[in-house]
This record gives C-alpha cells, structure tokens and sequence, in this order.
C-alpha cells in the first residue's frame, strides 16, 4: 500500500467539488494507494509536466499526481476539470535536476532555469 500525501492547493480544489466528484476522487485515490505501481495507473505528462501524471477520474475531471518510490508516497498535486486543471499550475525551479509545482491564477506555464 501507498502513502498518499496532499498538497495545500489540492486540498483546496477538493473542497470546492461536487460531493459526487469528491466520492470520485476519493475512490481514485483509494485506487492508487492500492496499486503495486501507481505510476502505471495514470497518463504521463510530457513538456512542461514531465515526471508527473494523469488519473482520470471520470470524462471531465483528472488527479495531477506524481509518485515517489523512495518513501512509497502518492504525492496529489491537483484535481478538477481537465480544461482548468493544467492552467493552474506554473512549474519553479526546485532543485538542480528537476522542478516543482506552483500554482497561480494565471495561464501563463514556464519553468525558468537557474
């Protein structure tokens, strides 16, 4: 079984959901807990978003997670409506080899180099 750790903004986008995409979501998430490799489970993003992945959750909404095999966590960076969902993430520079996820209101997507 996975960890499943969630981040402020997807907490946030969670409680503005539908109680029915809330069960959704929540069975989503239940699904990848009990994966043996979430990873496989979800679409990968390529471009700006590569590293991380696409669960979705019924035609129109999608769970933006990304999976850290070192502590065996499911890490949900984002849910909604697959038209909205990827206009609110802007990447930043985290470390030397990689970056992580910011979000704003904006639709602007960039990832700047160091």
């Amino acid at each position: 079984m996975w960890f499943a750790k969630y981040e402020d903004d997807f907490t946030r986008e969670y409680s503005r959901l539908h109680p029915e995409i809330q069960k959704r979501t929540d069975d989503g998430i239940i699904y990848l807990q009990n994966a043996i490799d979430p990873a496989r489970c979800g679409d990968p993003k390529k471009g700006w978003l590569k590293g991380w992945r696409s669960y979705e959750i019924g035609r129109q909404y999608r769970i933006i997670y990304k999976v850290d095999y070192g502590t065996k966590t499911v890490i949900l960076a984002s849910v909604g409506k697959h038209k909205e969902v990827y206009h609110k993430i802007i990447l930043t520079p985290a470390t030397s080899n990689g970056c992580e996820l910011e979000r704003t209101r904006s639709t602007e997507i960039f990832c700047p180099q160091p």
